[in-house]
């Protein structure tokens, strides 16, 4: 079935491997090894603009309790939707949704982010 009310689908994946170098340190703390991203973008009617997303960062490595050691932390996921609904040129709305699984992940250790996060806002042209 299709829906001729939705146009402008894009959808793009990014998959990073990253190959951190550090000399003086036991490792590359604080940054990831890899990142993969997935974005998608529907525009409903014209008026209406969602974009959800996903990201994954994953062996990220901290220094551990003891001198010299060093763990992983477990992977990040954060899947969130971005959208704007467009009631003239001259007035829209939007909404964020952050981390709607509200996981409690760290990308550094011992400070997890904050769980699910929205936020919503008005624009208005004179």
């Amino acid at each position: 079935i299709r829906d001729s009310s939705v146009t402008g689908v894009q959808t793009c994946a990014l998959p990073i491997y990253f190959g951190w170098s550090v000399s003086g340190l036991a490792a590359p703390f604080h940054r990831p090894r890899y990142k993969a991203e997935l974005d998608g973008s529907f525009t409903i009617s014209g008026k209406l603009l969602l974009r959800p997303y996903a990201v994954v960062l994953g062996g990220i490595q901290a220094p551990g309790d003891l001198p010299g050691e060093v763990i992983t932390l477990p992977a990040a996921t954060d899947i969130g939707l971005r959208s704007d609904f467009r009631f003239s040129d001259r007035a829209s709305v939007m909404l964020r949704l952050t981390n709607i699984l509200s996981d409690k992940y760290a990308l550094y250790r011992f400070y997890t982010v904050r769980g699910f996060q929205a936020m919503a806002g008005l624009t208005w042209k004179l």
